[in-house]
């Protein structure tokens, strides 16, 4: 949940701009706010709250939320919320839909999140829009529907919201509601990349890259994964560092599965962990490679399994130790990688009857930690 969304955790910061119908009084009071002379602003917001203005009660509602000039009391901004949102203020329904999302100042309540947050989607509040799509989408506080996340995703990418472009190209993509179209929904996620949407980007590379017999779209791809891993995106660096080793570029290959494996990437975990063992673009380490592969090995990556289980047969990395080797031929065997079971039947040969059952607990163990 709490991906509804990054965009709800600033719910406040994005929501300071002035509304035009303010009296005198309060635009001053307003101006002295964003100015951060909290201390003038108070008594002008709070009276004019208690007067019944909206916005008024919208600013104090967020005075109290950041301690501004008055102690930092979420029950205070969510009482100051309601009033303002029940007056039809879209950024208070917004925000008071955040408020009971997070449970602050207010029970914790998705379904009532969900009513704040479509009404707040009504009024054409485009974040609020792509909560509601979301929550559409994932059955959270409501029913699930694709047609009403469609409806909402659709609405907001028409009011220039890059995530929700990205969402409708996901949905297209895949059929989620809709005939599938995966044409459309390159369409739609190239919209979002355009406008630099990290996820679309990815997606689009994914697609572009994926049609052989097209190749200058291969290389259109590329240059898409280049964009989406130059904004940190760990899945982009580590499908470039593949594509410079098939190059045979292995120093930028491994920089690139490096930085992807410290982001807990489990391809480029395997794949540096190899490139260590082997010395390409770097001298052979195969202590630091046994490291690397058991991360990728415990998260579910059944070739590095397999090669935990000739390091520890061979003593590579490690000490050697044929019954740990044939627990992790066990643990790639059932994770289905073909020659896992000739190593595994012919380390079991040189195993006590003892050790054969030892083994098999540790590659139960193994698995439970899964």
């Amino acid at each position: 949940m709490k991906r509804l969304w990054i965009a709800s955790l600033l719910v406040f910061a994005l929501l300071l701009q002035p509304l035009a119908a303010t009296a005198a009084p309060l635009d001053d009071a307003i101006a002295l706010y964003n100015q951060k002379q909290y201390r003038e602003a108070l008594p002008t917001i709070r009276g004019e709250a208690k007067k019944g203005d909206s916005t008024a009660q919208w600013y104090l509602a967020q005075m109290y939320y950041y301690g501004q000039e008055v102690g930092q009391n979420y029950a205070e901004c969510a009482q100051w919320s309601f009033k303002a949102a029940e007056q039809g203020n879209t950024k208070a329904q917004y925000g008071l839909g955040f408020l009971y999302e997070e449970g602050l100042g207010v029970p914790q309540d998705i379904q009532k999140a969900f009513t704040w947050y479509a009404k707040a989607a009504e009024a054409g509040h485009p974040t609020a829009q792509e909560i509601v799509a979301t929550m559409y989408m994932k059955g959270l506080g409501v029913g699930k529907s694709y047609g009403q996340a469609l409806r909402w995703y659709t609405e907001a990418a028409g009011r220039g919201s890059r995530f929700s472009r990205y969402q409708l190209g996901r949905m297209y993509f895949y059929g989620y509601g809709v005939e599938k179209d995966e044409t459309r929904g390159a369409k739609y996620y190239e919209m979002a990349a355009q406008d630099g949407q990290v996820d679309a980007q990815r997606e689009l590379a994914r697609y572009l890259t994926g049609l052989k017999d097209q190749p200058g779209k291969r290389v259109e791809g590329v240059a898409w994964y280049v964009k989406a891993a130059n904004q940190g995106d760990g899945e982009s660096m580590s499908m470039l560092a593949c594509y410079y080793s098939d190059l045979g570029d292995n120093k930028a290959a491994l920089t690139l599965h490096r930085r992807a494996a410290e982001m807990d990437i489990a391809l480029s975990q395997q794949e540096y962990g190899k490139m260590l063992c082997a010395g390409k673009g770097t001298d052979v380490d195969y202590e630091k490679g046994f490291i690397w592969l058991s991360k990728a090995a415990h998260q579910h990556q059944p070739q590095s399994q397999y090669l935990l289980g000739m390091m520890y047969e061979l003593g590579k990395g490690v000490a050697p130790d044929e019954q740990m080797a044939y627990a992790w031929y066990s643990v790639a065997d059932l994770y289905g990688y073909p020659p896992a079971a000739e190593h595994k039947a012919a380390v079991r040969l040189r195993l006590t009857a003892a050790q054969i059952e030892e083994g098999d607990a540790q590659a139960e163990t193994i698995m439970s930690s899964y």
